[in-house]
Formats: structure tokens, sequence, C-alpha cells
């Protein structure tokens, strides 16, 4: 019998190998990438002339998809009080649109990496396709539906009556900690929106953005460990209800047993006659 709290199972398993897809970009130690850590986007690995493009593309479609999927299954399986459990709702339904806007990402990929000289001056002269704009617009949705999931779970957690629910102490670090890496790294990407900025904000934009891609994974392995500890509690608290369920259930039994017995005495001693009674019979 499929129950929602079985279906927290899977939901563990795939939020856990999201997390681990969507910290890909740690490969670029090992990789020879050519792109700059510090002044590159993550999503630059898997531009459309990168040589690397399929390792890093395909993790990211499997963190995107798995996300999506446990959203999902989490959905079916929440409950609680109005208005907590409202949020809990909307946290799910946007890691859902995280997911997909990831997956998005790479099916419209960068024509190239906007880092390297040769890709600024393609930008510049007009000669890149609609994908590569569309990649900024699916970029944009997914850093915002991240932000708004890990936001309104942390919520939802604080007001102690939804279930299934996400820590509330990480949730918090982690959404103010995101929240500053991502303002930090719109405020560094501004110059290549083409707006006047002073020198020291035009590079290093690659840092806070990665510091970012990080946190989002780490939530989402949070997620994993809090689902898990409340499909586990939930499982032990079940144990015990149908222990006590049984212990119930043997004891009306008794119950019932012993007033048949009192039944039966008070129906024998109704039924005897006056004769009877006078020759001392029951």
């Amino acid at each position: 019998m499929i129950t929602p709290r079985s279906r927290l199972r899977p939901a563990v398993l795939l939020l856990a190998v999201g997390a681990v897809a969507y910290s890909s970009w740690i490969l670029e130690i090992a990789l020879p990438t050519r792109l700059s850590t510090v002044n590159g986007f993550a999503s630059e690995l898997f531009a459309a002339d990168q040589p690397y493009r399929w390792v890093f593309g395909g993790l990211d479609i499997v963190a995107g998809v798995c996300a999506a999927l446990a959203a999902v299954l989490v959905l079916s399986a929440t409950f609680g009080p109005r208005p907590a459990v409202r949020w809990a709702y909307l946290g799910w339904a946007a890691l859902a649109v995280f997911g997909v806007a990831t997956v998005l990402d790479v099916v419209f990929p960068l024509d190239c990496a906007p880092s390297l000289a040769g890709c600024k001056a393609r930008e510049q002269a007009g000669r890149l396709s609609f994908t590569h704009d569309v990649h900024l617009v699916t970029s944009v949705v997914a850093n915002i539906a991240a932000l708004v999931a890990i936001c309104a779970l942390w919520r939802a957690a604080r007001a102690g009556t939804v279930r299934p629910s996400v820590s509330r102490t990480a949730g918090a670090v982690l959404f103010w900690i995101a929240l500053a890496a991502t303002l930090t790294t719109t405020l560094l990407s501004l110059h290549d929106m083409r707006v006047d900025v002073p020198a020291f904000l035009t590079r290093g934009q690659g840092v806070p953005q990665r510091v970012q891609v990080g946190l989002i994974a780490l939530w989402m392995a949070v997620a994993a460990a809090s689902l898990r500890r409340g499909s586990r509690t939930g499982r032990d608290d079940g144990a015990r209800t149908g222990t006590s369920g049984a212990g119930s259930g043997r004891t009306t039994w008794q119950s019932q047993a012993a007033g048949r017995r009192v039944s039966s005495s008070v129906w024998t001693a109704s039924s005897s006659t006056p004769s009877d009674r006078a020759a001392g019979l029951p």
C-alpha cells in the first residue's frame, strides 16, 4: 500500500542524488576547461563551445530532474494546518520550478563563455543565437525559485506543525547566505549588462555564484536528511501506535469475556425457580 510516508523514501534518494549532481562544477578543478573560476559563471562550463559540456550539462539535467520529482513526491505527502502548510506547498512547488528551469538551462545553453574575449566580441556584434538569451532567463528563474524554496520551507518549519519539514536552523542560515551570494553575483554582473559601474565591480562574479550554487546543493542534502529523519520518525510512531492498538484490543477482548461471564451468572441466577431455591438448588 502506497502511503504519504512511503513517498518520502524515494524523495530522500532523489534529493541526495540531486545535491551531488548539482555540485558538478567542482569537477572543473580536475578538468582542463580553460575557464576562470573567478570571473566565469558555472553555466559557462556547459556552453555550446566547451569541450566538457556534456559532462557538466548532463549532471545538471540529473540534478534538475531529481529536484522536480522529489518536490512532486513531497507535495503529495505534505500536511498541516493553514497558513503554515501554504508555505510548505509554495516551497516544494518552487523547488519543482527550480528543477525544470535547471533542465532548461542545459536545453538552451550559452553559445559561448562570456568570460572569454572572443565571446564578448560576438555579444557586442550581435552574432549570438536566441538560445543564448533564453539561457539568461532560465538561469534567473532557477536562482529565484531556489531562493523561494529555501525561504518558504524555512517559514513552514518555523511553525513546527507542518509535516514533513526541513531543518529550521539550517534553512535560515542557508537562505541568508545564499541571498547575500545572489545579490553579490548580481552586483558584479552589472558590467556584463552594460551598466556603468566602478572598475572593482567588473570582475570576480564567479566566486559568489559558485558559493550560491554550492549552498543550493547543500540545502538539497539537508532537505534529504530532514525527510529521512521524518520518515523514520513516522515509521516508529506507527509501530508504537500498532502495539498500543494491539494491547488495547487484548484488553477489550478480556473485558468482553469477563462481561459475558458476569452476564451468564446473572442469567443463571434469575432463571432459578422458587422450588429450586427452596431445595437449596442453584
